[in-house]
């Protein structure tokens, strides 16, 4: 290398250290002096300045700014300012999906919560796949913040019919699962606060999405106690044989801790025609009687209520 050059690239990574911001600026061409580097930082200075006082027009623009130090500084001004803009939803939902820098990705994913724009809820949830953890992890937050309208993306992507189910996602632990097998994840992390959004699930319209909410609360057990008024009128009143299996099989896990419970099943039992229904409900009444004697057994009132176990001879009887 010559001389010539090595004194270049000294000079370069003297002033970089002085000016205290070698991560923090993306030229658009190397400085190879003095002057063009103040030159391109004086830029850079003068935009996030008109960032602090500009208006929406100015924003968007800045947003996409090639530097991202700009881009981050604009999106983040968009949240703090709350801009109502038709186009800011298209803005956050392309700098989540596809902006290089993954500081950029979590501001607009921290954006779009605090606007809470659910328009963006599509991008948010296939960013819950991102490979860095925080960008992950706001857009899940984001999500939650949103309420139900963004929920339902939550949702659909737990459906069958989700065209990116598959999509290979590499988390920060470095493990390897699809975007669907880490929302299950998720949603199983949240124990009981997954409710409200379970119990949209197990309306849809869509078989997959609400069998699989089904799933979700049975593997919640006595936590999803509260859940029991909807799922036992679910196991009633479905006239899809799979859901309604889906809906008894929950009742079995979560276990009788509603009055409508042990009702609920008898009825099923004594008006289906179906033979399949008829022996999913025996095998949870078998399930639950079992477990009420072993807790009888163990002098150990457990996460069933107590007194069940004579409910149960007694309505057989």
């Amino acid at each position: 290398m010559k001389k010539t050059d090595m004194k270049k690239i000294t000079l370069t990574l003297l002033l970089t250290t002085l000016l205290g911001c070698s991560n923090s600026v993306t030229f658009n061409e190397e400085p190879d002096n003095r002057d063009t580097f103040e030159k391109q930082f004086s830029i850079m200075e003068k935009s996030l300045n008109e960032i602090k006082t500009a208006n929406n027009e100015t924003l968007l623009k800045y947003a996409k700014d090639k530097d991202k130090t700009i881009r981050r500084a604009a999106i983040l001004k968009i949240g703090e300012l709350g801009v109502d803009n038709p186009h800011i939803s298209a803005v956050l939902s392309d700098a989540i999906a596809n902006d290089k820098d993954y500081r950029v990705r979590t501001a607009a994913a921290r954006t779009a919560g605090t606007l809470g724009d659910a328009q963006t809820s599509d991008a948010l949830v296939k960013a819950i796949c991102d490979k860095d953890y925080s960008v992950s992890l706001y857009a899940w937050k984001s999500i939650l913040k949103m309420g139900i309208n963004a929920k339902s993306g939550i949702l659909n992507a737990i459906s069958q019919k989700y065209p990116y189910k598959n999509l290979q996602c590499k988390t920060f632990e470095d493990k390897k699962s699809t975007l669907q097998q880490l929302i299950y994840t998720r949603l199983k992390d949240m124990d009981e606060k997954v409710l409200p959004i379970l119990l949209e699930g197990i309306k849809s319209d869509d078989e997959t999405i609400s069998i699989a909410s089904l799933k979700l609360l049975g593997n919640l057990k006595f936590k999803a106690q509260d859940a029991l008024p909807e799922i036992t009128e679910i196991a009633s009143s479905s006239n899809d044989e799979k859901i309604q299996i889906t809906a008894i099989e929950s009742i079995q896990q979560i276990g009788d801790l509603h009055p409508l419970v042990i009702p609920t099943l008898f009825n099923i039992k004594n008006s289906t025609q179906s033979p399949t229904v008829k022996m999913s409900v025996s095998r949870a009444i078998a399930f639950i009687e079992r477990v009420e004697k072993q807790q009888a057994a163990a002098g150990a009132k457990g996460p069933s209520s107590p007194g069940n176990h004579n409910r149960l001879r007694s309505r057989r009887s």
